[in-house]
């Protein structure tokens, strides 16, 4: 398994290499929902605070000290370490923003609607 040491400003991190199996843990937690922080979700472009936690195997509160030019450096990293998991990541992403715009058009129920 791969790892690569990131040393910001602050502080120095470790990205760890997901195996298939915690990629398929990861998209399973989807199905747990959950309350969505926004700045989390939004700090850095392609990946949020959370899913960048689990990659370096930390707190999101580690975080904190960062800068967005901080952030970045590791996200970079995290995205050469982890091919499969951001390939993963994009697609859903495609996929969720199809359905989107189907159920904007009114080709789709809305989500929790039955019939």
């Amino acid at each position: 398994m791969r790892t690569e040491s990131v040393t910001t400003d602050n502080a120095s991190f470790t990205i760890h290499e997901m195996t298939i199996a915690e990629v398929r843990t990861w998209v399973e937690s989807f199905n747990t929902g959950g309350e969505t922080d926004v700045v989390s979700e939004l700090a850095v472009e392609g990946i949020s605070l959370g899913d960048l936690a689990m990659l370096c195997r930390c707190e999101v509160s580690a975080f904190d000290p960062l800068t967005a030019r901080e952030l970045k450096l590791l996200a970079d990293m995290a995205t050469e370490v982890n091919t499969h998991f951001f390939r993963v990541r994009r697609l859903i992403r495609v996929t969720a923003e199809h359905l989107e715009k189907e159920r904007a058009a009114g080709r789709l129920p809305a989500i929790g609607v039955s019939n």
